[in-house]
């Protein structure tokens, strides 16, 4: 019966040292894990560390852009009056490039604000600084804003105001093909009356009457063109069978005889002549 005390203290002594290791182990896995966690909090603050520095520096460099930009917006808004198109399409571009800034610089630092939910840190500096550029990148949002619909209503006035010039523009040229318009036609007596352009007036009984331009004369009875470049017509009629029925200045103009069947009209004073807008040229005897 003597060894069987030995024996139990024994048990005893390896059951507890078994239990006692057991433990231990359990321990080491835990602390391991809580080492692995600890490890992996670190690398995750690193990295958040690292990505702040470097979104911080790309977002002040952004801010830095937006300000020369919109320095070079204040001197193109000085001058977009002026309807320069080139100017107008430099300061859209400057003004899409601004807001490119402005996006890109809300989109980086609402990815840090997540990291930094992720890496669970406490930085009451940090959450200022982001609140900071945050408010400054919401600054320079209503200021593009404001910009693009300045454009739009500068670029509309510049548009209006160029097309109401393009209009007067265009009236001033109808008005001057017009005054610059010679109308003339060359045509018996008979053709003449028919197409109601002259008509006979005083005299008695048919005898002493003369030939008139009617009132009211339609421009389309007449060949026109540029008084600037008519200065010879040729009526294919004697000159003794030539009649100038329309008024004009004297000495403004000559008939000249070509040969026996042939007139030339010379006009020496240009002004003068198309004074009276028509000539009306009675041809026969």
């Amino acid at each position: 019966m003597r060894w069987i005390i030995p024996v139990l203290i024994t048990g005893l002594l390896f059951g507890c040292n078994r239990e006692k290791v057991e433990r231990l182990e359990m321990e080491v896995v835990t602390l391991k894990k809580q080492n692995e966690l600890i490890r992996q909090q670190t690398e995750l603050k690193n990295r958040f560390v690292e990505e702040y520095t470097t979104t911080l520096n790309e977002v002040y460099d952004n801010l830095d852009h937006i300000r020369r930009r919109e320095g070079l917006i204040s001197e193109f808004s000085r001058d977009m009056e002026k309807g320069d198109k080139h100017l107008r399409a430099k300061m859209s571009h400057t003004i899409n490039a601004i807001d490119a800034y402005i996006k890109a610089s809300k989109n980086k630092l609402a990815a840090l604000q997540k990291r930094y939910e992720k890496a669970e840190m406490e930085s009451r500096a940090f959450t200022e600084t982001i609140e900071k550029l945050t408010r400054q990148l919401e600054e320079k949002e209503n200021h593009i804003l404001a910009l693009k619909t300045r454009n739009d209503s500068l670029s509309r006035a510049v548009r209006l105001a160029k097309a109401a010039i393009n209009e007067k523009d265009a009236v001033i040229e109808a008005q001057s093909v017009r005054l610059n318009t010679a109308f003339y036609i060359i045509a018996p007596e008979e053709e003449l009356q028919a197409r109601h352009i002259v008509e006979e007036k005083g005299g008695l009984l048919g005898i002493g009457q003369t030939t008139v331009l009617s009132a009211g004369l339609a421009d389309s009875l007449f060949t026109t063109a540029l008084r600037d470049t008519l200065s010879r017509l040729t009526i294919p009629v004697n000159v003794n069978e030539v009649e100038i029925v329309s008024r004009h200045a004297p000495g403004s103009f000559e008939l000249i005889p070509d040969g026996d069947s042939m007139t030339v009209l010379e006009i020496r004073d240009t002004a003068a002549f198309w004074r009276m807008r028509y000539l009306v040229v009675k041809t026969g005897s």
